[in-house]
């Protein structure tokens, strides 16, 4: 079954393909299509006023942050990953425990107002602390275009950035792991992309189900293959349909001689009438 399958996807490939041969010659010479749409009786008349799209609902508060702190989101041709809300916690939780530390000691220990003031300060200290694991978390990210990964690694508040990309087209080889026990529970790891040339190799760290951001990039490796193979054939028949006018208008200016010899009266499947009687015409 699989084969006779196989055959028939054959079979439909080389008829697209004559298919699209055609189409491309016709183009370049601008022969007049074979057949013309028919509209329908209805759109004969006239044609109805389009009606305008419905104005899109407000996002609401949760919808924004959904948006705003999504594990992967994708927005047209662009795929963004984020680091897992796991690696969050491990990086806010000592200011975090901090800040319970300083909640109970304003409970217990603060009496005067010196205790006060110092209990405050060092809150403040611990909460810059907060933002910056925070915002040093949200501004990792890896996208996935039709055509680049991108690794972006931003410093909080505009400290510094460095971006890792390369073309799909490089990719060679993409693997996915899971370190340790915690990231098989909570369903996070890494994936490694192996590029060709001198370019470095891309890593997405900590990742939310590096199984699937595994397969999204090689969809988008296939999706790019398949458009540079469509570009490369697009030009190809332009080029074969170039060559076909270029044979044309040489054969209508006699500039090519004719390689066989046309038959002469008396002749037949260019076999001479001098040729010897003993043998056929297949064998002369």
């Amino acid at each position: 079954t699989i084969g006779e399958v196989r055959q028939q996807v054959q079979m439909l490939d080389a008829g697209r393909e004559q298919a699209t041969m055609r189409t491309a010659v016709e183009k370049h010479f601008q022969v007049p299509q074979p057949y013309r749409e028919v509209a329908d009786e209805a759109d004969t008349d006239e044609e109805a006023a389009p009606t305008p799209a419905p104005p899109a609902p407000p996002k609401s508060l949760w919808r924004r942050m959904r948006g705003a702190f999504a594990s992967r989101l994708e927005v047209g041709d662009v795929v963004t990953y984020r680091k897992h809300f796991f690696v969050l916690l491990r990086q806010v939780w000592m200011p975090v425990g901090i800040f319970a530390v300083i909640v109970m000691a304003a409970i217990w220990l603060a009496q005067t107002t010196i205790v006060w003031a110092s209990l405050c300060g060092v809150s403040l200290l611990n909460f810059a602390w907060f933002i910056w694991n925070f915002e040093d978390w949200r501004n990792d990210t890896f996208q996935v275009t039709d055509r680049y990964v991108i690794d972006i690694d931003r410093r909080p508040f505009g400290f510094g950035e460095s971006r890792k990309q390369a073309q799909l087209s490089e990719i060679q080889n993409i693997r996915a792991d899971r370190p340790n026990i915690w990231a098989t529970i909570f369903r996070y790891g890494s994936v490694h992309i192996e590029t060709a040339g001198s370019s470095a190799n891309i890593i997405f760290e900590n990742v939310v189900d590096p199984n699937r951001v595994q397969s999204d990039i090689f969809k988008r490796r296939e999706q790019f293959r398949q458009q540079q193979r469509r570009r490369e054939g697009e030009q190809r028949r332009k080029e074969y349909a170039v060559l076909l006018d270029v044979y044309q208008q040489a054969i209508e200016q006699q500039r090519i001689p004719n390689r066989t010899r046309p038959n002469q009266p008396g002749e037949t499947l260019g076999v001479s009438p001098d040729a010897s009687p003993d043998l056929t015409p297949d064998q002369a």
